[in-house]
């Protein structure tokens, strides 16, 4: 993947994922929420934008309280909403199923449904417990049931739930956080667009294929849920190790030149640091040098250097993250980490001022660690760094990792 095309896949980010500039309203076929059952909501909830997005899929329903998403959800609540999720709700409703429960009440259906489908089980032989309050536990518990895992082929067990639904969602899930209809929701999301057992389609995509809703509703519904904060500035950073790509191949140069042609704006800074090379093709960067430059809108203009700097040190990534953090400081940040790349054995770089050595993979990860800052997007514009390895040992760094598991086209 080219520069220019790391930027141009920022600018589409910044308008459609989780780092726009502008939040764009969801939309969908199902009745929206009403400004007052909005305003009935406290706005500030961050759960908002997830319930807003299953509200559009007609997933999660608010009543003349509004979505009500500081309340603690019921059981009963937990199970139509699940249902409703697998676009299941009018079959539930017209199912004859019997089960062994006595306090079934309006719930009867669904929680007919949900037990002969190995959804819920009862909180006693004979008891339903639909109008309890709901535990994080419990909705792990039927979710993870949803995406094909079972307490019976010894996957999870119910005391382990929230933690093996954490490892499956990828997102940390503690157990400790208050459960409301507010982080029932959020987790929906995360399960949309989480893998089935032994499947390589998300549930949303099985869903979809299903008809339950349209890859348009799910693409709205996704946008909704990742524009959950409105960003007004944006900083790239790039980590250019130059290497014989550079020095044998101008190809630094050439994604530069792209970089200019892509123009960032004033919500968008690029700043850039050089080194790892003996020779420079263009009239910007010193042969040997380690220097720092600002993208502008017509070249790049140069702020700091240093000769005696060596890339592949962790502590250099970590000097210019925190430089260019303070240089230009902003609501989200994105580090491109350009040169060679070996994967989780071989590393990151290729510095040829000091005999082509390269940055592990642990390295850069206690140096962004050092930095103290959390990127929304690390990107790999490198050979073969799109590794399981290499996103576990990041994952405590960034919300997106874009990365080949194979080696990159010139």
């Amino acid at each position: 993947m080219s520069l220019e095309e790391i930027i141009n896949l920022t600018n589409k980010l910044l308008i459609w994922l989780l780092i726009c500039i502008i939040y764009i309203t969801c939309s969908g076929t199902a009745t929206p929420v009403s400004a007052s059952e909005l305003e009935n909501s406290p706005s500030e909830h961050e759960s908002l934008p997830y319930a807003e997005a299953l509200n559009t899929l007609g997933v999660l329903r608010g009543n003349e309280k509004g979505l009500e998403l500081h309340r603690a959800p019921t059981r009963s609540e937990v199970l139509v909403m699940i249902i409703r999720l697998l676009g299941k709700e009018q079959e539930a409703l017209e199912s004859t199923y019997s089960h062994p429960f006595i306090d079934t009440k309006w719930d009867e259906p669904y929680v007919s449904y949900g037990y002969n489908h190995s959804i819920v089980k009862g909180i006693s032989d004979n008891s339903f417990g639909g109008s309890k309050q709901a535990s994080l536990r419990e909705y792990c518990t039927m979710l993870l049931r949803v995406l094909g895992y079972n307490e019976s082929n010894g996957d999870f067990t119910f005391q382990n739930s929230v933690k093996f639904a954490s490892i499956v969602l990828g997102e940390e899930l503690t157990g400790k956080e208050k459960f409301d209809r507010g982080k029932m929701a959020e987790i929906a999301c995360f399960a949309l667009s989480t893998r089935k057992k032994d499947s390589a389609n998300t549930l949303g995509k099985i869903l979809v294929e299903q008809g339950v809703f349209t890859q348009q509703q799910l693409n709205d519904a996704q946008r909704c849920w990742e524009q959950r904060e409105k960003y007004e500035s944006t900083t790239v950073l790039i980590y250019a190790v130059g290497s014989d790509l550079e020095s044998k191949q101008e190809r630094l140069t050439n994604d530069l030149n792209e970089i200019l042609l892509a123009a960032p704006n004033d919500n968008c800074h690029v700043l850039l640091q050089t080194g790892g090379t003996i020779k420079y093709h263009n009239d910007w960067m010193t042969n040997k040098k380690a220097e720092r430059f600002r993208v502008t809108g017509k070249g790049l203009r140069r702020i700091d250097y240093n000769t005696t700097t060596k890339a592949s040190d962790p502590q250099t990534l970590t000097d210019f993250i925190k430089w260019g953090v303070k240089e230009a400081p902003s609501q989200r940040y994105i580090l491109v980490l350009w040169d060679h790349g070996y994967g989780i054995k071989g590393g990151f770089g290729a510095d040829e001022l000091n005999e082509n050595k390269t940055m592990p993979v642990s390295d850069i990860s206690a140096a962004i660690a050092n930095a103290g800052v959390f990127f929304d997007i690390i990107a790999f514009d490198a050979c073969l760094m799109g590794t399981v390895e290499t996103a576990y040992a990041l994952r405590h760094h960034t919300k997106y990792l874009i990365a080949s598991e194979e080696a990159t086209p010139v």
